[in-house]
């Protein structure tokens, strides 16, 4: 494919430029690689680890049970397998099982691969693409601008997912560009491999690249005979990787229904806007049955479906909101006010009256070029008058901050009227009334063209505050380039008016700021530009919610490619001014007087155009260098802990994305939001982790009691955009389970019990990873018996038996349990009962008895730990009988129990009575009065029950106690309730 192009570009421009930018590139790349040792955790790099897991899943694991989907379990054993991801194809985990075949089985190894390969292919497409299309140095610039872009771009380099981004956009549109010189053997064959795998890879992006493609083809060959052939190859390549996914997606299915309702329902979470909350909540529980029967990969994203997401003004300020906010507003409007000077003088120059650029019919040129010392003196007082008051205005009057560059009203005001002054000097110095047209025409164009820029200016504050935190939490960071905060924001106000000034100089002064004919091939950008923006627009329209949180919410390059080209060519062209300015200097350069002060004039004349080229080169290098230094973390020495001896084949439950871990200590991991706040339950089975299964993507997780007691818990912050401005929450402060470690609270409940240990943390303090070893040693506690009370306290001859039974959820044995008996001064005491005997015998003697109120406690214990203390009811002695204290409730009395009325031999009315502070009592029914079933809970206050009818001849017996919050009485004696005749059947 690229051999034909290469005999071409065999010049030294070209090849210079190759070597400049790779060894920028290579530099860059060993200084990151050592910096992190060859492990950077960049922005969402879980997806590294997650494509050696997906590669490894693929390799080892039954392929039909999956079909060739991509498997996330991050289980170790068949039976955890499969948990597939359906929404994409997934290409980029085929290239990861390669490599571990080739035994690159480390998650280093594979982000070194990954970069050697793939990433230097697709900075060389994007190369070659750029220095046949308009020049070598263009080129040269955009790659070192995509280069240092650290969170757009040179981040991403190091995601083994993310880095195919940049190799399909170059690798798709180097074989659009290519399409007239390549045969059709090389050409189709290679044009479906690379959409085809595109379209696997990542179905948003795919629709994308081809939409731009589309667009590039028809704009590159211009007859509508010519279009069907070649835009037919790109969607059926498409088409052909689709394909693929649907196929295996049916077959999982087992059928064509599943599928459907998968994409249905996928694309409502995602995308549609929902309104009702009731229809809300019906929709987001039925994605979840679905996804929970079928074993599906999801992420609750549906918040970002209940906007309205097609809004076009939305979809602009989201853009720059993501896109554009990280390069800083003040840059980016500095930056547009360029890309608008130079859109402005290429559609004159091709458009406009060509008699508007002579110089004997530009007669405000001619004033301005004049040699006239007075119109000099003038002018010069007059652009300075502007930016002087525009500042002050904006800096004093207003006091606006940095975030508020944009001229005040009355800033505004001044300016037009400045430039109605102007208007009427041009007016006086025309020297044919019958040209005024001509005039007025120059006029309106520059005041449009100024009040443009003032307008965008007004409202690029809101554009950027209109979605997520507002603007002023990310001054902090933007401040620290060019002493922004010493200044008081006063600089950018002043560089603001004279990027301002500057481009309405270009404009002017024709003579001197005059674009080289090489220039002129920055307009084969257009359809590159057109056909991104066409792609963009449908994509949103189409999937805006999982654009939204698929790429922008993450900082992902999707348009990024495109957008850059708003950095690029304004950077690009002013390079090309400040060269041809320079080149007429040297070349007019004599020794002579008249020379020299040509020399200094024109001098002059280049050094504003200068200090903004390299204002604009100064903030990208500053602001690139910021960040490089600001996203410094600890993240790797994290993950190189977790390859140690010490957590091979360890279990972790996670606060987050569980790859990493699971990749690093090669056992299973799962992430559950409820684990990190460190509660725990316990039920009659034991001591239960609180955790939210959604994200345990692991098939046998209702069976595999293991997953309840994970060996460690990690709490990991990945870093974002908002982490430089101390957005993201810390482990020691904002998760629940490490910050009661760290102020030595053990466990969030049952603290005396479970000691889990705080054994590593972030040391760079600023609190973004934790790792807790887990204290699975569970104690022992009492089970309920058939009541509600843990304790039950049995009379005997010769004092009372302690009925408890003893349990540890993983069947330890009872050693040394211990039975304290206490005194209270009275049955309402609830603190500080005064003990009086202790032992570990189940039996208490009456002599250590005595009278009034007693209670019991228990703390069982087993081989390895004390349990938490239960107690019994407060009860008092009657003879050798324990009673309830103030229930009235003798344990060992039965309740008296009639039957007041027969009612036509099919219902009945029982009718008891009983000793007081009864809550509620239990009924039972029996056909045989042997086997007992139900439980009918009737209030307390009721002494009568109607029970009936029955239909058949059979006898109920009927059974009933009652029972207080601690206890219940014994069973009454059962009596037959109903007693039918066997109905006539003749």
């Amino acid at each position: 494919m690229l051999e034909p192009l290469l005999q071409k570009q065999k010049n030294l421009s070209y090849r210079n430029g190759l070597l400049i930018l790779g060894s920028i590139y290579i530099v860059l790349v060993i200084v990151y690689l050592i910096q992190y040792q060859g492990l950077p955790y960049v922005f969402d790099n879980n997806e590294s680890f997650s494509s050696i897991i997906h590669a490894k899943n693929l390799l080892q694991f039954d392929f039909l049970k999956s079909f060739g989907l991509t498997d996330e379990s991050y289980g170790v054993t068949e039976s955890a397998h499969p948990y597939v991801y359906t929404h994409q194809g997934n290409f980029p985990r085929l290239f990861a099982a390669f490599l571990y075949l080739l035994g690159l089985k480390s998650i280093q190894s594979q982000i070194i691969a990954h970069i050697a390969i793939i990433n230097t292919l697709a900075l060389y497409f994007a190369y070659t693409f750029f220095a046949k299309k308009i020049a070598p140095i263009f080129a040269l610039i955009y790659c070192l601008i995509l280069l240092t872009d650290y969170v757009m771009h040179f981040q991403w380099q190091f995601n083994t997912w993310r880095v195919w981004h940049c190799f399909f956009m170059f690798s798709s549109l180097l074989l659009i560009e290519k399409y007239k010189t390549m045969s059709n053997k090389i050409y189709i064959p290679l044009l479906l491999l690379n959409f085809s795998c595109l379209a696997y890879f990542e179905m948003t992006f795919a629709v994308f690249i081809s939409i731009l493609s589309a667009g590039m083809l028809i704009f590159q060959l211009k007859k509508p005979k010519l279009w069907f052939y070649p835009i037919s190859l790109v969607f059926t390549g498409v088409i052909l990787g689709f394909s693929v996914l649907i196929t295996q997606t049916i077959f999982y299915y087992h059928g064509l229904d599943g599928f459907l309702n998968d994409l249905r329902l996928t694309f409502i979470a995602r995308n549609y806007n929902i309104a009702n909350q009731f229809e809300f909540a019906a929709m987001t529980s039925q994605i979840w049955d679905f996804v929970d029967a079928k074993k599906l990969v999801f992420w609750d994203n549906f918040v970002l479906s209940s906007a309205n997401l097609r809004s076009l003004f939305l979809a602009i300020q989201l853009y720059f909101k993501y896109n554009l906010m990280i390069y800083t507003p003040f840059l980016i409007l500095v930056l547009l006010i360029f890309n608008a000077v130079f859109a402005f003088k290429f559609i004159a120059n091709k458009f406009g009256d060509r008699s508007f650029f002579k110089s004997d019919k530009h007669y405000l040129l001619t004033i301005l070029n004049t040699q006239s010392n007075t119109n000099k003196i003038g002018i010069a007082v007059l652009m300075l008058g502007i930016v002087l008051f525009v500042t002050l205005k904006t800096t004093i009057v207003t006091h606006i901050d940095i975030h508020q560059y944009a001229m005040s009203k009355a800033s505004i005001f001044v300016t037009l009227s400045t430039l109605i002054i102007l208007t009427a000097w041009v007016w006086r110095g025309l020297r044919d009334a019958s040209e005024v047209s001509v005039q007025l025409y120059e006029v309106l164009i520059i005041i449009a063209l100024i009040g443009l820029l003032l307008g965008f200016g007004l409202i690029n504050h809101k554009l950027f505050e209109s979605f997520g935190p507002p603007i002023e939490v990310y001054e902090a960071l933007w401040k620290k380039i060019l002493f922004f905060d010493e200044l008081r924001g006063v600089v950018p106000k002043i560089i603001w008016c004279f990027s301002l000034l500057t481009g309405v100089f270009i404009i002017l002064n024709q003579r001197f700021y005059q674009l080289p004919k090489e220039a002129e091939r920055i307009l084969n950008l257009v359809p590159f530009i057109i056909s991104g923006f066409l792609a963009w627009g449908i994509c949103w329209w189409l999937v805006p919610g999982y654009i939204l949180s698929g790429y922008y919410m993450r900082y992902a390059p999707l348009f990024e490619y495109n957008t850059i080209l708003f950095i690029v060519i304004p950077i690009y062209l002013l390079s090309l001014l400040v060269k041809g300015a320079v080149a007429r200097i040297t070349q007019e350069f004599s020794l002579t007087q008249d020379a020299l002060i040509k020399a200094i004039k024109n001098s002059i004349q280049i050094l504003p155009l200068t200090i903004v080229f390299l204002f604009i080169i100064g903030t990208w290098v500053g602001l690139q260098t910021i960040y490089f230094k600001e996203f410094k973390t600890t993240d790797h020495i994290l993950l190189e802990k977790l390859a140690s001896p010490r957590y091979q084949f360890a279990s972790i439950a996670a606060n987050t994305y569980a790859a990493p871990f699971a990749v690093q200590t090669n056992q299973w991991a799962y992430f559950s939001p409820t684990f990190s706040s460190g509660r725990i339950n316990r039920t009659n089975d034991g001591y239960f982790y609180e955790i939210e299964d959604k994200y345990i993507w692991l098939s046998d997780k209702e069976k595999n009691n293991a997953y309840k007691n994970p060996d460690y818990f990690i709490c990991f912050l990945q870093a974002n955009y908002d982490f430089l401005v101390g957005f993201n929450p810390r482990c020691d402060i904002d998760i629940p389970l490490i910050k009661n470690l760290m102020s030595g609270v053990k466990n969030q409940n049952f603290s005396d019990l479970i000691d889990h240990k705080l054994i590593d943390s972030d040391p760079s303090g600023s609190g973004r990873w934790a790792i807790v070893a887990l204290d699975n040693d569970f104690p022992p506690f009492l089970a309920l018996k058939n009541n509600p009370r843990f304790i039950n306290i049995v009379g005997t001859s010769n004092g009372i038996r302690i009925d408890y039974q003893y349990q540890q959820q993983f069947k330890k044995a009872e050693e040394n349990s211990v039975i304290r008996l206490y005194r209270l001064n009275s049955c309402n005491q609830t603190n500080d009962p005064k003990l009086i005997f202790s032992t570990t015998a189940p039996t208490i003697a009456l002599a250590h008895l005595g009278t009034g109120t007693l209670q019991v406690s228990v703390t069982p214990k087993s081989t390895t730990k004390y349990g938490e203390t239960f107690w019994s009811e407060p009860f008092s002695m009657a003879d050798t009988t324990p009673v309830y204290c103030g229930h009235g409730i003798p344990i060992e009395s039965p309740l008296d129990i009639e039957v007041k009325s027969n009612l036509d031999g099919r219902r009945a009315t029982l009718s008891w009575r009983t000793g007081e502070n009864v809550r509620y009592f239990e009924v039972q029914k029996s056909l045989d009065g042997q086997f007992f079933t139900g439980i009918t809970l009737i209030d307390g206050e009721k002494r009568d029950l109607n029970v009936g009818p029955v239909l058949d001849a059979q006898q109920h017996f009927i059974r009933i106690r009652g029972c207080t919050d601690w206890a219940c009485s014994p069973w009454s004696t059962h009596v037959p309730a109903l007693k039918i005749a066997k109905k006539s059947t003749s």
